[in-house]
């Protein structure tokens, strides 16, 4: 419906304010009715589309720039590409607004990931940009430039795109252009490529002068994207706390600029969350993320992925918390979101986070099926050997550990080293370290030592090469060559590599954060291995104060620190004691965790245990069953592993003379162990 121009331009124009003062629900609206107001229908023979006319074309490309960052990707392609046809078809020697639509489009399709579309727009960006020197002091060439950096970045052709990078900074130089997101792009993309190679005291200051390069554009869409950046290589070498005061420190800068509820903030805040949360002060991480929700939710009718995204922040903090009900209501409603997506490719990545988020969440069929199909997904569209695919096979490599599936996991986990180890960059020392982690803890279950060994060794090398940026992943990895030591009954070994953890844990996060209650736990079981139960349970109690104090009493955490108690009070033949440790444990997490939740059998599987050494057998014989049950469904009625519920309760029942149940579970041991048998040959 056609528009009188002044109401189009008034109506332009209110959109245009409202989208700088952070209203994007009502700038889309006043937006979107202005450019149906101006639209009318193509009347020449070439021109079977609907137009604009000349003066209205900034008004289109506002529009798509607003969709973009809404996140709103296919959406932002089509408003896009019918510029383009239109610019091309009505007013070919309009470059500068070619050149502006062409780089809008380059950000459309990159957001898309969809870079062998964009390259032919990016080359043609570069040429119409070179045309004029203009071009260069407006930052359009240095902008066209910088995405085809971004390209070859997000492709992995690194030794491509830093020439490109060092080009834009030389241009910046020689035409004094020392503010403004172009500039600061570049700077970004430094940053970023030289915390790729380990140059992380360089990628620092780089990051740094890209946000002194904004500090006074308020409307800058490239702040939000250099604090993640910045806020990763701090978290990356566990500088939780400096990460956290620098966010803090540059959003609340930024509110007094422009405002509280502003979505230019977005990124910033969920980086804040995601800091809070590895540091382990989960109530403001909850906050940060509650409000990066409201701020996606405020800017009406985000893109689906991004939508997405402030769910998963929030159900990764409430998992922690131990809020399984309320994780659960997020993420089905972001699996409802993921459903509906036609883009196929942030499918997968989608549903391998939600598939990561179900192991949490202890359904583990469910995860194992959403791994596959998220798996399947990735291989067909980025091929088998792409970093994503390799990413794809841990997460599934996890949901087979979770469901005790070892030889499938095993498997699993040396397909995506063979595929990480092919990929030559810092990012996939991560990649790799989790990797080489969990296959040396599935070895060390066979007693596999020399290759476990081997595994664990290989993330501290990692971590030499790249500069001591593994710190969280070095303690981990000490408490694993722990545990490796341990299973060979070397216990003296295993304290001193337990004693290094607990010092490197201590020194990223502070001796009173919950995280460190874990290196103390593993210091003080090796104690009680040794029958030094005074030592350990001094250690026992340190731990549970910490997790008291910040996790609160009944989180999972603790209540598995009780677990430990009980199981040194079996040890110590002081089976009241253990009964009692063991309930507490069990009334607690049932709070939390329902009464389905594996840990809830393992503890109940304690509790008969207690009370099978102290010949209650009813009582025993209640629990056992309780456990079984829930082993039962998390692992199907085959598994091997049930085995070790069963025998105890046949004992329980024979001596109650129960000899029915009793051999129907004699009958079920000789099912699993055929099974375990045939399995094997398969396999």
């Amino acid at each position: 419906m056609n528009m009188a121009p002044d109401v189009a331009v008034s109506t332009w124009k209110k959109g245009k304010q409202l989208f700088l003062d952070g209203n994007w629900r009502e700038a889309e609206e006043a937006l979107t009715a202005a450019l149906d107001g101006v639209r009318k229908d193509g009347d020449d023979e070439v021109v079977e589309r609907s137009v604009v006319d000349l003066e209205y074309i900034p008004l289109m490309l506002e529009l798509a720039e607003l969709l973009i960052l809404k996140e709103r990707k296919q959406d932002s392609r089509t408003l896009l590409q019918e510029i383009i046809n239109i610019i091309e078809d009505l007013y070919p020697d309009e470059e500068g607004l070619l050149l502006d639509a062409y780089l809008s489009y380059i950000d459309a399709l990159s957001m898309c990931d969809d870079f062998a579309e964009a390259e032919p727009y990016i080359d043609q960006a570069v040429e119409l940009a070179e045309e004029k020197t203009e071009h260069i002091a407006d930052g359009k060439l240095i902008q066209a430039l910088t995405t085809k950096a971004a390209s070859y970045l997000a492709q992995e052709q690194f030794e491509e795109s830093g020439p490109v990078i060092d080009s834009c900074l030389e241009l910046c130089t020689k035409h004094g252009i020392t503010k403004g997101d172009a500039v600061c792009s570049a700077l970004l993309f430094k940053g970023l490529l030289l915390h790729l190679g380990g140059a992380v005291d360089q990628s620092e200051e780089t990051f740094l002068e890209a946000l002194e390069t904004v500090r006074d554009e308020i409307h800058s869409r490239s702040f939000q994207d250099v604090c993640f950046g910045y806020t990763t290589l701090l978290i990356s070498q566990s500088r939780f706390s400096d990460a956290i005061a620098f966010l803090d420190k540059e959003i609340s800068l930024r509110e007094k600029q422009t405002s509280p509820e502003h979505p230019f903030l977005k990124r910033a805040i969920a980086s804040l969350a995601i800091a809070n949360a590895a540091y382990g002060d989960l109530e403001e991480a909850e906050a940060h993320a509650q409000r990066y929700h409201r701020l996606v939710e405020m800017m009406g009718n985000a893109g689906a992925e991004l939508r997405i995204d402030c769910l998963r922040t929030l159900v990764d903090i409430l998992v922690e918390q131990s809020r399984y009900a309320d994780a659960e209501v997020l993420l089905n409603r972001a699996n409802d979101i993921l459903e509906n997506l036609q883009d196929n490719y942030v499918k997968a990545t989608l549903i391998s986070d939600v598939a990561r988020l179900k192991v949490e969440l202890g359904q583990y069929d469910e995860a194992e099926r959403l791994c596959t199909r998220a798996l399947a997904m990735t291989t067909e569209i980025k091929g088998e050997e792409h970093i994503e695919t390799a990413m794809c096979l841990s997460i599934l490599g996890s949901a087979y550990f979770s469901n005790r599936k070892i030889n499938e996991a095993e498997a699993t986990y040396r397909r995506a080293i063979e595929l990480i180890e092919k990929h030559h960059h810092f990012f996939t020392s991560f990649v790799g370290a989790e990797n080489y982690r969990n296959l040396g803890i599935i070895l060390t279950q066979q007693k596999k030592f020399e290759e476990a060994e081997e595994m664990f060794l290989k993330i501290l090398a990692h971590h030499e090469k790249n500069n001591g940026q593994l710190q969280v992943q070095m303690a981990e990895t000490h408490r694993n060559l722990g545990e490796l030591f341990e299973a060979q009954n070397k216990n003296h070994e295993a304290l001193g590599q337990y004693e290094i953890a607990l010092a490197i844990a201590k020194n990223i996060y502070g001796p009173e954060n919950a995280e460190v209650s874990d290196y103390v736990c593993f210091l003080a079981d090796i104690h009680r291995k040794d029958s030094r139960f005074t030592e350990a349970e001094e250690l026992y109690k340190h731990a549970l104060k910490l997790l008291e104090n910040t996790l609160g009493p009944q989180h999972p955490k603790t209540c598995t620190l009780l677990q430990r108690f009980g199981e040194m009070a079996i040890e110590k033949k002081e089976y009241i004691v253990a009964e009692e440790y063991f309930m507490s444990a069990l009334q607690r997490l049932e709070q939390t965790l329902g009464t389905m939740h594996p840990e809830i059998g393992y503890t109940c599987y304690c509790l008969g245990a207690a009370f099978h050494w102290q010949e209650k057998l009813p009582k025993a014989e209640e629990f056992y069953k309780r456990a079984l049950a829930i082993k039962e469904k998390q692992l199907g009625r085959k598994h091997q592993d049930l085995a070790n519920i069963i025998e105890p309760l046949i004992d329980i029942l024979a001596h109650q003379k129960k000899y029915p149940e009793v051999e129907g579970l004699q009958r079920r041991m000789l099912e699993i162990k055929s099974y375990d048998a045939q399995k094997q040959r398969v396999d």
